[in-house]
């Protein structure tokens, strides 16, 4: 984490800053997220995949500057408060980018499926 966050958090807000400055924040939702949270706890090798609990961030595009969702419990384990599910997570970036997230669409395979499995964006992450 010592070698990677400075180099993230100087890259990100460098982006803001320029988005913002060429007007282009209000209309570019920025996503970063991970396929997995990380186990709070050094298991000896690392910190193993932990699917339960971890971090996402959303900018710009209408979200609220400053706005939090949810927390996790003391040590990181579980969602405390106010959990999002992986499907409200799609389902609002979706609704965001204006898709029709209740409307079947076809997966390259030809299966339909729905952005965010039938979930209801998070209308209160939006200004």
């Amino acid at each position: 984490m010592e070698d990677v966050t400075p180099e993230f958090d100087q890259a990100f807000s460098t982006l803001i800053k320029d988005l913002d400055q060429r007007g282009m924040l209000d209309s570019t939702l920025v996503v970063v997220t991970t396929e997995f949270g990380r186990t709070p706890k050094f298991d000896g090798d690392g910190r193993s995949h932990h699917p339960l609990c971890f971090t996402t961030l959303l900018a710009g595009g209408g979200v609220k500057g400053g706005y939090v969702h949810g927390k996790s419990d003391k040590l990181g384990l579980r969602p405390a408060s106010d959990p999002m599910s992986i499907g409200q997570f799609h389902a609002t970036i979706g609704w965001a980018a204006g898709l029709a997230i209740e409307k079947p669409a076809l997966a390259p395979c030809g299966r339909p499926f729905t952005i965010g499995n039938g979930a209801k964006p998070l209308h209160q992450v939006f200004a």
